[in-house]
This record gives C-alpha cells, sequence and structure tokens, in this order.
C-alpha cells in the first residue's frame, strides 16, 4: 500500500548532475527502507493515505425519524479498486442530519470535495473528526450507477490515517543517510553493513539488508530508537483496532 510519509532530504548526498542513475537508484532504495522500517517499528500506526470517497445518503432509523438522511455506507477509492465502509461512527451515528456526512476514518485532513466534478468552496464545509459538514445545504444524494464526476455524484477527496508526527521527517532522513554511508564502507556509518543488490527500474544498484534491524526492532541509531520507544514501547506489529 502506497502512503504518505514525509523525508527531510537535506542531508542525503547529491546525485551529480547530470543525475547518475545509480545513485538515484540507492538514494531512492535508502528513502523507501527508512521509511518501511520507521512505519512497521512504529507499529504501522502512522502514515496517510489520500482516499477518495463517495458517500451515500439513505433514510434514517427510526429513531431519527423526521430527519433527513446520514450516512450508512461509503465507497472508498484504494488506488486499483472500490471498497464499501460502514460509515465509521460505529453500531449507531450519533451525529444525523442532512448536512453532516461520516468518512471511514481517521481522517487526517479534507483536501477536496467535488459536486457533479465541480470543487465544492472550502468556505461552505469544514471537517471535524470523521465528519464532514456542510454550512450552506444538504450534502446531494449519490447516484452510484454513475461513474464520479458525472452529475448526480459527488466526492470526497482526504488523507485517512494518522499524521506521521513532526520531526518524524528528519529522523526518517537521517536513517536514510545512514543506510547510503553503509553502502560505501568509508568508516563513518554506525550501522553494521549489511549490503546486497537490489534492481529498479532495470538498473542494478547497491542497498541496505534491514533484516537486523527487523530482528532486534531497533535502528540502532540512538535519536531514532529513542523516537520508536516513545510511540511503541511494546514492540507491538500493528496498531490495535476496536472491533
Amino acid at each position: 500500500m502506497t502512503f504518505n510519509w514525509p523525508v527531510d532530504r537535506t542531508g542525503l548526498p547529491s546525485v551529480g548532475e547530470p543525475p547518475d542513475q545509480t545513485k538515484v537508484a540507492e538514494r531512492e532504495g535508502a528513502v523507501a527502507l527508512a521509511v518501511s522500517i520507521l512505519w512497521a517499528l512504529s507499529g504501522r500506526q502512522f502514515g496517510t493515505v489520500t482516499t477518495i470517497a463517495r458517500p451515500c445518503r439513505v433514510p434514517l432509523h427510526s429513531e431519527y425519524r423526521g430527519s433527513a438522511a446520514v450516512t450508512s455506507y461509503v465507497l472508498s477509492w484504494e488506488g486499483d479498486r472500490w471498497l464499501s465502509f460502514p460509515c465509521g461512527c460505529g453500531s449507531r451515528c450519533r451525529a444525523a442530519g442532512p448536512n453532516v456526512v461520516h468518512l471511514p476514518g481517521p481522517v487526517a485532513s479534507v483536501t477536496e470535495v467535488k459536486i457533479a466534478g465541480a470543487a465544492l468552496p472550502s468556505n461552505v464545509w469544514t471537517s471535524e473528526g470523521d465528519l464532514l459538514y456542510r454550512r450552506e445545504g444538504p450534502w446531494p444524494p449519490q447516484d452510484l450507477n454513475r461513474p464520479a464526476g458525472d452529475v448526480g455524484t459527488w466526492t470526497v477527496t482526504y488523507e485517512r490515517g494518522l499524521a506521521v508526527p513532526p520531526g518524524v521527517d528528519r529522523l526518517t532522513g537521517i536513517l536514510a543517510k545512514e543506510f547510503i554511508t553503509a553502502l560505501d564502507n568509508n568508516g563513518q556509518c554506525r550501522l553494521p553493513r549489511t549490503v546486497t543488490t537490489a534492481s529498479r527500474q532495470g538498473v542494478t544498484y547497491r542497498a541496505y539488508d534491514p533484516a537486523a534491524i527487523y530482528g532486534n526492532g531497533k535502528t540502532g541509531l540512538p535519536e531514532v530508537d529513542m523516537w520508536l520507544a516513545a510511540v511503541n514501547p511494546n514492540h507491538i506489529m500493528a496498531a490495535p483496532t476496536v472491533r
């Protein structure tokens, strides 16, 4: 799954001009590995996914008789297919009304709302947790017989998941730099030199083998491991879920 994880690249070595494609592959491989390791060792709880949802309004349950509609489920574009989700508010919707819909959360931020393919001005809607409110009127119905963008359809583009905490972009860049340094074995690397080969878009290059890091649950870099210990002291492999 592709997710958004910021990386501070200011300390990474240059790839030359024009770019040396082998160095580019080594640098991008190191960045991707650093992101994967910090995501995994922090309990897979951080990182957001750009999501396109198509909320659907249906008649309310009997206890909400007299109101217009709530969201019972939404469709979410996962990059290669649509998936349906419950409204995200548990077995019963507490917030009900024609001007509010539930999005599958957690919702980090809402980027854009489109009705019939046209962007809705951001001053007429606002998000609050996993709820999306419309200030100047009810949300329209959703015609799932038509593709997104057609008349009778509307979409919400948002970041789903927990945002990466501030400062972790710098830690990710530090770890990526150590991976690159380990490839040259110049005596300045703070990590064991475990190097293998990989291939990226037809380019064969050197890459760091992270087996020892995954096995120990630590990177060996004090500044990085202190953060991991703070956010994942019990070394869980995935964020807990509530059923």
